[in-house]
């Protein structure tokens, strides 16, 4: 993103962070990498979203008297794991029932896993970063977020994409097989099978 230059990179940093806050995260890596790489030009524009988009919460925050986040109430976790493992704990007692749910859980856990190895195996400083915080988000994220399907792969996309662009980085295959799987369940949870 970085190498497509500096208007690509602003003009998707913007679309990002207004579309989802968590993006915030990634842009504010990009920031980095762009004043690491000696790309001030690039680093400038992105400041400009990032302070843009600060000024937008302060302004909803003062016009709606309320911060514009959703409460941290179940949707953060004390410990790692904890909304991961109360999905497994939730799971429908009717094995007619469970097994998609459980099929989707499993296939995230092997996603999560396949990150932590290709953020060890890539070259890119920037990759690996994005892999670990994907990990890192998909651990601390509480039961709200685990409460269904729909919810976890809805809310948590950082851990796809970063294992699709180490895939492309490291030309690999198998990542992409696990990522077909994810498709079919996010099918099957969208027609209501899960």
């Amino acid at each position: 993103l970085l190498r497509s230059g500096g208007a690509a990179a602003v003009l998707w940093a913007a679309v990002a962070v207004f579309s989802r806050e968590q993006n915030v995260a990634v842009v504010s890596l990009l920031l980095a990498a762009a004043v690491l790489s000696g790309r001030y030009r690039t680093a400038t524009g992105l400041a400009s979203v990032l302070t843009a988009w600060g000024v937008w919460v302060v302004y909803l925050r003062a016009t709606y008297g309320v911060w514009p986040f959703l409460p941290s109430e179940g949707n953060f976790a004390l410990w790692p794991f904890a909304g991961w493992l109360s999905a497994w704990r939730g799971l429908d007692a009717s094995p007619s029932r469970a097994w998609l749910p459980a099929a989707s859980l499993l296939q995230w856990t092997l996603l999560l896993a396949a990150a932590v190895l290709l953020a060890v195996r890539v070259r890119s400083r920037l990759l690996a970063a994005f892999l670990a915080l994907a990990v890192l988000l998909s651990a601390m994220v509480g039961p709200a977020i685990y409460v269904e399907v729909w919810s976890y792969r809805r809310v948590l996309v950082w851990a796809p994409l970063g294992l699709w662009l180490a895939a492309f980085h490291l030309r690999l295959t198998w990542p992409l097989w696990l990522l077909s799987a994810a498709a079919v369940l996010s099918m099957e949870a969208g027609l209501g099978h899960i």
